[in-house]
């Protein structure tokens, strides 16, 4: 497991809480339009980060 820790992209390592707050971040500096745009191709990404996108109450 520490291999794996120590090896994965740093973006993985961080909590749920933390990508919430930077997709919200964002998806709020863009046109309402493109804030959709932007929510729909985060949540393409990988499983994790759509099922995190589909979590999130905004």
């Amino acid at each position: 497991m520490t291999s794996y820790l120590t090896s994965s992209p740093p973006i993985l390592r961080l909590n749920h809480d933390i990508l919430s707050s930077i997709f919200a971040l964002n998806a709020d500096i863009f046109e309402t339009g493109h804030a959709l745009l932007y929510t729909r191709l985060t949540s393409q990404v990988c499983r994790s980060w759509r099922n995190l996108m589909l979590s999130s109450p905004s």
